[in-house]
């Protein structure tokens, strides 16, 4: 009874606190808006009635004019864009561009006055006619213009007469116990509203269709018009046969656009109670589908004719989750769950109250379209009825959408649940499926490894790109899970269904979560916080001792655990397997010297800390007594929690002397954390009786002086070279502005090049040497402009039978500009320098390109027509392919400098001028100048290259001539 009393008077007093310190404003909105799908504009009144419900008075009023975020360069969201390096909204056009403008404001007949954010465009503050005082109402009238921007973000027009109305009405600013959140429109990090009512008249063509947040008033001629759409669309998916659909299709669009060339118009209605956002979608050749399930839920999918056939899954896929939100989060609320197949940029989707956007191809081979589909619908619960300020907190809204995201998907589908790769390969393939644990351990796992992360209490608009998806969406499903795991599940869906009930309609903050959390469990979550939200920390357990002793018929087995891991105090599960298949959890407290105390009857068959990977670890390798090992045939995606060996098949041909090479390659490890990452092959050549060989193995470590070290050996015979390497790399990367990236890499090589009849005569001799070299790397990049910069020195040392003698220094510097949409120039010096007394041929400086002395990177051949001149690529070093005449060899020398310039422009060639000189000697570099001009078609991996003049050409050859030159950069570097 006691307990019962001081429960009952701890809840009085935090519903006292809460009622004190909570309040909402009154919003109510009605709008009539007319669109002019010629000229991608709208026009319209709005009417705004707001109640002060604060105990603050207010003098004005702030309003968001998000679709002016589209106007210019000087918005948040342009200049984010530019952070971004996205290119497409600075080199659009000015008609691609689009506004919200205001006529006028009014407050009964008094026309009111308001002015710009400092710097922010998309914000207005409307300067009141009187203080606003607490419980006081005051109505605005607003005439509003408008127009659609191209798809550059949200809001658009696409197919040229199909528009995406979000985020386009005059809309008042939150404000709430913090304030006013006059936060301007960003790409990245979403929308705070103020709840309200909305009452939304839309004219426009009459025979367009149109879905919209809200229920359509009654309206009979519209819902006429719907059904027969409805109708039309089910006959298109009856049809079976492609060739058909596609006749009806066409038919379909030619009748829609005919019926829609015409000046008849129409206004529908829509209304909406208690949301904080009012989007309509609307065209003129959207199909639809129609469903009702889950107590009288409304669903429409407007979808694109040609994509209608591949979308009629989608109403089952909505259905679906709301059974699974509605038993796992809490009850939906409104009356109706559409999608609209939009023109969101890049084939994302994007949420709104009742309506969701979504421009996510399907694929029979990916549950892609299912995953789109049911997130933005979740989001209704989260970013809809939770109305949390996504800006502030993230984590409430694509965080814990995207958890129940990850157990809708392993409800549905399993572990494996994002691929199908028999639907792909017809059930002939050797491919495992992967699902969204390996996506989440992949894109989180590769900013721990990298040390780029960045703790989740950010705001939205404080994450660089490259973390915001892994740390909003993907860590806060690890912290969901760990959180699930330590409290119990049973407490964390009582702890769910309690935060969305206490908050459903208003906007509760990552502290209210936490709190309910905290009440509901009993527990201290303090600690998990500061560890899990508020910093970057990460666990790696590990079974350091294991004493079993045997007491009464029955074993009793102590298991010491270390976190090796910079989080502190997390606790883990401990599972026993015996040889009776018996598993029998202990919990871990944190605490390394408190062993966790297990009793069995029957033997230990194995023991590992955190069986099910609930909590996240940057290394699973370690978690158990007895080590997995798996052996695949074929190359399977990385385990990322058992150490896999895969086996697969190596087939190769080089023609002058091995002819066929048979044999077997494999990989092993980690190879995106370079964990223990082991990779290498083994040939047997039918022509020559030779057996070939390379194996490599890479492991990262922690480096306090950059984000991550490197370290790599390598042992390799083929093609007549044998060599033995070691390598450290030192990366460091600035972790809130990836802009910069420096690279210092140490090498130790030795080699023995024993056989020409794999290499080019006149490029490479026999020999046998050793070097160090140190390396030194940066890139910087902005939007318009990026450059990189390369400092090497390279020195043979007289260990393992060396025979040279030399010293090699070398300087590179890149530059690349975005001039418009379509072009840009690039600018390239490039300086080197021999010294010594014998220098192998392979190592001089080569007016074509690079040798690749050592051979480190795959090549289709060194020799012979497969070889691509037999040089690795012209696309580098001098990077003069004018000069790579077989007669002239290669312009060889020991000092060599070169200047390239080159501009692109789409669709056409990019031309190219180069000028450079090689001297036999440092001390006469110089004396030999020469330079030429081509054209080049492809990329930087493979590209056709046409010198057309050279000014020194080769015996018997002309300045100007036909030349005709194939280059293969390959992108396959396995040692790097």
């Amino acid at each position: 009874m006691r307990l019962f009393l001081l429960t009952y008077s701890l809840l009085l007093v935090y519903s006292f606190l809460f009622a004190e310190d909570y309040f909402q404003q009154d919003v109510e909105y009605k709008i009539d808006v007319t669109l002019n799908p010629e000229n991608k504009t709208y026009s319209g009144i709005e009417y705004i009635h707001y109640k002060n419900n604060s105990q603050t008075t207010l003098d004005f009023i702030w309003i968001h004019l998000y679709p002016n975020a589209y106007k210019d360069e000087s918005t948040p969201f342009a200049k984010q864009q530019a952070l971004r390096r996205d290119r497409i909204f600075h080199f659009s056009d000015e008609s691609e561009r689009g506004y919200l403008d205001l006529d006028s404001v009014k407050s009964g007949l008094q026309i009111l006055q308001w002015e710009n954010k400092t710097d922010a465009i998309d914000e207005i503050k409307i300067i009141l006619p009187r203080p606003l005082e607490p419980g006081q109402s005051v109505d605005l009238q607003i005439n509003f213009k408008g127009k659609f921007p191209k798809s550059f973000s949200r809001m658009c027009y696409f197919n040229n007469t199909h528009f995406s109305a979000t985020q386009w009405y005059p809309k008042v600013v939150v404000f709430d116990k913090f304030g006013w959140h006059p936060d301007s429109y960003l790409d990245m990090g979403e929308f705070y509203g103020e709840f309200a009512k909305f009452d939304v008249s839309i004219t426009l063509p009459k025979y367009y269709v149109v879905e919209a947040t809200g229920m359509l008033t009654e309206n009979p001629l519209e819902e006429t018009f719907i059904k027969s759409i409805i109708d039309s669309t089910k006959r298109l998916l009856s049809i079976e046969s492609k060739k058909e659909r596609k006749k009806f299709i066409k038919k379909w669009i030619k009748d829609r656009k005919y019926l829609n060339n015409s000046d008849s118009v129409k206004t529908v209605k829509f209304i909406a109670e208690n949301v904080h956002d009012f989007a309509w979608f609307a065209g003129d050749t959207y199909m639809m589908m129609q469903s009702s399930h889950n107590d009288g839920v409304l669903t429409n999918v407007l979808v694109l004719p040609e994509d209608a056939y591949d979308w009629r899954e989608v109403p089952r896929y909505i259905e679906q989750t709301i059974s699974f939100y509605n038993a796992h989060v809490g009850k939906y609320k409104y009356p109706k769950a559409s999608a609209v197949e939009g023109g969101v940029e890049d084939g994302r989707a994007m949420e709104y109250p009742m309506v969701t956007n979504v421009s996510v191809p399907n694929m029979e081979w990916m549950n892609i379209l299912e995953m789109a589909v049911m997130h933005e619908v979740g989001h209704n619960w989260f970013y809809g009825m939770l109305g949390s300020n996504e800006r502030r907190d993230t984590f409430l809204d694509e965080g814990l959408n995207s958890f129940y995201e990850y157990k809708y998907m392993q409800a549905y589908h399993g572990k494996n649940n994002y691929s199908n790769f028999d639907a792909l390969l017809h059930k002939v393939n050797f491919l495992e499926d992967f699902g969204e644990w390996h996506i989440i351990q992949l894109v989180y796992g590769m900013t721990v490894s990298e040390h780029t992360g960045q703790p989740l209490k950010l705001r939205a608009e404080e994450f660089y790109p490259g973390t915001y998806g892994a740390i909003t969406y993907f860590k806060s499903v690890m912290l969901l899970l760990s959180l699930e795991w330590f409290i119990g599940k049973d407490k964390f869906q009582q702890g769910i269904h309690t935060y969305f009930d206490r908050w459903n309609g208003k906007h509760p903050t990552h502290e209210d979560f936490f709190n309910v959390m905290e009440e509901i469990s009993g527990q201290d979550l303090d600690w998990f916080v500061e560890e899990w939200y508020n910093k970057t920390t990460y666990n790696d357990f590990k079974i350091t001792k294991i004493k079993t002793e045997n007491k009464d018929n029955k074993f009793i087995t102590k298991i010491y655990v270390k976190n090796k891991g910079t989080m502190k105090g997390m606790p883990a599960p401990v599972q026993l397997l015996t040889t009776a298949n018996d598993t029998i959890e202990g919990r871990w407290s944190g605490d390394e010297k408190v062993p966790v105390e297990i009793t069995h009857v029957d033997p230990i068959k194995k023991i590992e800390v955190n069986l099910n990977r609930t909590i996240f670890e940057t290394n699973y390798l370690n978690n158990t007594s007895i080590p997995d090992f798996d052996l695949n045939f074929i190359g399977q995606i990385p385990r990322f929690d058992t150490y896999a060996i895969n086996i697969l098949p190596y087939y190769w041909h080089e023609s002058y002397k091995d002819k066929f090479r048979l044999g077997l390659g494999f990989w092993s490890g980690n190879p995106f954390f370079k964990q223990y990452f082991a990779h290498g092959s083994v040939y047997y050549g039918t022509g020559s009786g030779n057996i070939g060989y390379d194996f490599n193995i890479t492991n990262r470590y922690n480096s306090i002086f950059s984000n991550f070290i490197d370290v790599g050996a390598t042992v390799k015979d083929m093609d007549g070279l044998k060599r033995y390497s070691m390598e450290l790399k030192s990366v460091s990367i600035n972790p809130e502005d990836a802009r910069y990236h420096y690279l210092f890499k140490f090498n130790f090589d030795n080699i023995k090049l024993y056989d020409l009849d794999y290499n080019d005569h006149s490029v490479f001799q026999k020999t046998r040497y050793s070097t160090i070299s140190l390396t030194f790397y940066n890139k910087f990049r902005r939007m318009l402009y990026y450059y990189t910069t390369q400092l090497s020195i390279e020195k043979a040392i007289d260990i393992l039978d060396s025979e040279t003698d030399f010293t090699k220094a070398e300087i590179e510097f890149f530059y690349k500009r975005y001039l418009t949409k379509k072009s840009t120039i690039k600018f390239k010096i490039f300086g080197s320098g021999l010294w010594g007394s014998d220098i192998p041929t392979q190592e001089l400086i080569y007016a074509g390109g690079d040798t690749d002395p050592k051979h480190k990177r795959f090549a289709l051949g060194r020799r012979g027509t497969e070889a691509p001149l037999r040089i690795w690529t012209f696309n580098s070093k001098m990077n003069m392919p004018g000069y790579s005449d077989k007669q002239n060899p290669y312009r060889a020398g020991k000092a060599g400098a070169s200047i390239r310039l080159e501009y692109e422009r789409d669709p056409f060639p990019t031309i190219y001028g180069a000028a450079g000189s090689i001297g036999g000697d440092v001390n006469d570099f110089g004396d030999n100048y020469f330079a030429e001009y081509g054209l080049i078609v492809g990329g930087d991996i493979l590209s056709l290259v046409f010198p057309l003049y050279v000014t020194d050409p080769s015996p018997d050859e002309k300045h100007l001539a036909f030349r005709f030159l194939f280059n293969f950069k390959s992108p396959i570097n396995i040692s790097y």
